[in-house]
């Protein structure tokens, strides 16, 4: 079971570092906004 979850991690790690980041300003921009949709899209980002 550990050996599954290792590889599990190891397959998500190499999906999200192949994935690209928005800008900083933009994130922040989206922090900044009146949307609170705008608002969680730029908080889920900058946890990714």
């Amino acid at each position: 079971m550990r050996l599954s979850a290792a590889v599990a991690v190891a397959v998500l790690l190499a999906g999200v570092s192949r994935a690209e980041p928005p800008p900083v300003s933009e994130l922040v921009q989206r922090l900044e906004s009146e949307d609170p949709e705008e608002r969680a899209a730029a908080r889920d980002g900058l946890r990714d």
